[in-house]
């Protein structure tokens, strides 16, 4: 395999209304990140996860498991900055859904949030 020049953008275009999240386990750790990255992660996501889970298709797509946490959080009150909060939702699910770390040439994709450390999972390439 090439290993890509440094410099070397590559660029993943993800329409998060239609990429659809396939496998049970990539579903619930796509919750996951959004609840961590949008909200902290001092929340409650073992009680939380189920009724989530419980409002979305099988194969939800990306977008439909932001708006789903969201909707999870503003039935607790009102979301204070929730533009910033998307915004951070939406960042973190750019990087879930990264292309195979190893064809970027990278042993694995890990990105850091403070002092969060999230190891990106390798997925099939997105359509």
């Amino acid at each position: 395999m090439q290993q890509p020049q440094l410099g070397h953008v590559v660029h993943v275009a993800v329409d998060a209304a239609r990429e659809r999240i396939r496998q049970e386990l990539e579903v619930e750790c796509a919750i996951e990140t959004v609840i961590t990255f949008a909200f902290g992660s001092r929340q409650p996501i073992e009680e939380l996860m189920p009724r989530i889970r419980a409002t979305l298709p099988v194969e939800p797509t990306v977008l439909q498991v932001i708006d789903a946490v969201f909707a999870a959080h503003r039935e607790r009150g009102p979301i204070a900055d929730e533009a910033a909060r998307r915004a951070d939702a939406g960042m973190a699910m750019a990087a879930f859904l990264s292309a195979d770390p190893h064809e970027l040439g990278i042993p694995a994709a890990l990105f850091r949030v403070g002092s969060e450390v999230w190891l990106t999972p390798a997925r099939a390439r997105l359509s």
